[in-house]
């Protein structure tokens, strides 16, 4: 009997051992799979997200080693959500249901966190139509009858009609209005006019009489006193949304009076970058946009802002980007200088480009560059005269400047490359005036600069 027992002890003490190794395997086991599922999922989401930051990094790329710039801004990375493509989605949804079209090989996408453009999705053809807008669907001052726009002037009727739009209930507002609406949110600190006082004062500076012949010399008091003297009895009392309908009437000024819905998210480059230009149909009014050249999936699409068809060609420089846009464009760039005094002063208009807009760039004395000349300006620039300027600007030491202290840092930013731009082009023309760096190419207004 009592063996009987210890050899049941046994039993059931073996038993239990197994029951053990068992419920150990078990969970062995369980942990396993749990932690090859980790592994598994781990490999998943580190595979979209290179394929994500694969897809926004070959966009950014092409934006900060081109020369890429836009007016559909995105004022800071909190807006820089679904919000944006939702608009341009229903937009171009809306343009397509009401006569217009838009080409499938083209879609818009964010560049960075501040900017979307227009990306090509497949290869592109010279001279293929990107979109076209039906003349029903453009927006224009001119044929909108709301009572602040009676009687306006001009310049004061193309502000109020944009702030009726960005002010008009949602319910009531067609896509692309609510789309114009949303470009609104601090939209106008960008822009010089809207800069603190201290910038204003050392970008004056900079300027001086040479650079300063610009189309947007009022201030936001004169701004004032000619629109609204009455509704506003100084610049503190204007409101948000007033500033931000001057800030959108300035950059889209090379437009003219038409507001044109999915074509204005097109961004700027010249040279190589140069995709797309525009023209105006006069027989139905339509406004299309068209490729220059072959473009290959991928590429973005951008349009000269100054050397479009429809724009103000050699009228229409870099301190013209800086004031109606926020930005010093990247070369190739296109100067005016107003050189002398009163009867005696005489304007310089030139491009400075790199000799080969393909290699690597340096925008420093370090690279190569060539100076091209317009409307046969070149011989009414003298050497003293640049030299006066070159010392002057030369003589403005941002490094040390007390007043960029207390500059925000994107003014900072216009205010260095402004600087540095402007002294680089006084350096090539020097060249060129005392012959030593100098080779005339086969265009006679042509000429090659090398360092």
């Amino acid at each position: 009997m009592e063996g009987k027992m210890q050899r049941g002890t046994k039993t059931t003490l073996k038993n239990e051992r197994r029951t053990l190794v068992s419920i150990w395997t078990r969970r062995r086991h369980f942990f396993q799979c749990l932690r090859y599922s980790n592994v598994v999922l781990i490999l998943v989401i580190f595979s979209l997200g290179m394929w994500v930051s694969n897809d926004d990094l070959r966009f950014e790329l092409s934006d900060t080693t081109g020369s890429f710039y836009g007016r559909n801004l995105l004022v800071n990375e909190s807006t820089a959500d679904n919000t944006d493509e939702q608009l341009l989605l229903g937009v171009s949804e809306w343009v397509k249901g009401n006569g217009g079209y838009i080409n499938d090989k083209v879609d818009i996408r964010r560049i960075n966190n501040y900017l979307t453009g227009m990306i090509a999705t497949k290869d592109m053809g010279k001279g293929e139509t990107i979109c076209k807008i039906p003349k029903n669907l453009i927006l224009n001052p001119n044929n909108a009858n709301g009572t602040s726009l009676r009687g306006s002037k001009p310049k004061c009727k193309r502000i109020n009609y944009i702030h009726e739009i960005i002010t008009k209930d949602q319910k009531l507002q067609s896509p692309y209005e609510r789309y114009v609406a949303s470009r609104t949110a601090k939209a106008h600190h960008h822009l010089p006019l809207f800069w603190t006082s201290n910038a204003k004062e050392l970008l004056e500076q900079l300027l001086g009489q040479t650079w300063g012949r610009d189309r947007y010399n009022e201030d936001l008091e004169s701004l004032r006193k000619n629109c609204w003297p009455d509704k506003y009895k100084s610049v503190n009392e204007m409101d948000e949304r007033i500033l931000d309908a001057i800030a959108i009437a300035i950059v889209r000024y090379e437009s003219g009076n038409n507001f044109i819905p999915w074509y204005d998210v097109i961004n700027h480059a010249n040279g190589p970058d140069w995709t797309a230009d525009n023209r105006h149909h006069r027989d139905d009014g339509s406004f299309e946009l068209f490729t220059t050249r072959k473009v290959h999936a991928g590429e973005q699409l951008a349009m000269s802002y100054d050397q479009q068809s429809t724009g103000y060609g050699d009228n229409y420089d870099s301190v013209d980007y800086l004031f109606g846009y926020g930005f010093v464009p990247k070369l190739p760039q296109k100067w005016i200088l107003n050189l002398g005094q009163g009867r005696s002063s005489r304007l310089l208009k030139f491009t400075i480009d790199y000799m080969d807009q393909r290699a690597e760039k340096n925008d420093d004395e370090s690279s190569e560059f060539k100076l091209i000349f317009h409307d046969g300006t070149e011989h009414k620039a003298s050497i003293s005269d640049i030299q006066k300027e070159l010392e002057r600007l030369r003589k403005i030491d941002l490094q040390n400047s007390d007043m960029m202290d207390s500059i925000p840092e994107n003014e900072k930013h216009m205010i260095r490359q402004f600087h540095s731009s402007a002294i680089i082009a006084l350096n090539q023309i020097l060249r060129h005036l005392d012959g030593t760096y100098q080779s005339v190419n086969t265009v006679s207004s042509s000429v090659a600069i090398k360092p």
